[in-house]
């Protein structure tokens, strides 16, 4: 089962990171979409964002909602199996996403 995950942000601070780290692991592929408007994007964050594993990280510049980011990431995803839509302050506990794959398989 191949997943992707997307995270989207809004005016980030470096909690997200920790929050990303509960989940990076578990993902083929994880996107990071920043919609903070030009300017209010913190850049050192942004750097580490943009160095973790397996992952992008976009920042589109303006605040072009979360529909956007959501359909963008959508076309993003071809030849993956699911994917896993999360913002800023979502985080999992240890083993969380790997149950979650497991009751789909169960399915």
């Amino acid at each position: 089962m191949k997943v992707m995950a997307v995270v989207i942000l809004y005016h980030p601070d470096a909690k997200v990171l920790g929050n990303i780290k509960t989940y990076l692991d578990d993902v083929e592929q994880l996107l990071i979409l920043d919609n903070s408007e030009q300017g209010r994007q913190n850049s050192e964050l942004a750097a580490m964002l943009s160095e973790l594993p397996h992952s992008r990280y976009i920042a589109f510049g303006d605040n072009l909602g979360i529909s956007y980011a959501l359909n963008y990431a959508l076309k993003q995803a071809d030849g993956y199996d699911y994917l896993l839509t999360m913002d800023q302050d979502s985080s999992f506990s240890a083993g969380m996403v790997e149950k979650y794959k497991q009751a789909i398989i169960d399915l």
